[in-house]
């Protein structure tokens, strides 16, 4: 991955543009996210403000023993899950895009125990 060099190259050729004054933003969800997170990592002169959306610092990429985070997994496809749902309505996907006990309640019903739910 060069997401971190990539982003390093891309903000000081914005900067050098006629049409910049040098101050950036960058503003995204998922990928875009974390492109965000490791251009920042660099420590760019230029990046001024970062909104990220619905990422994390690590994508949840396999840990030092290979294996994926499960909750941070499982959460993702709740997530996905309430934006896909059009029977739902906007406050409620809010709910279980961002507040772990209303994704619990949607998983329990399946007879699994959500992350953080064990009983």
């Amino acid at each position: 991955m060069h997401e971190a060099a990539d982003g390093e190259a891309t903000l000081a050729w914005i900067a050098e543009q006629s049409w910049s004054n040098g101050r950036i933003g960058m503003w995204g969800q998922s990928y875009v996210g974390f492109v965000q997170w490791a251009a920042a990592s660099t420590g760019s002169p230029h990046l001024h403000a970062m909104l990220p959306a619905i990422t994390q610092s690590n994508l949840g990429g396999p840990t030092d023993h290979g294996f994926m985070w499960l909750d941070r997994t499982l959460r993702w496809i709740l997530l996905l899950e309430a934006m896909m749902d059009r029977s739902l309505p906007a406050r409620q996907k809010m709910a279980l895009s961002y507040y772990a006990p209303a994704q619990n309640k949607r998983v329990a019903p399946a007879g699994t125990t959500s992350p953080g739910h064990c009983r």
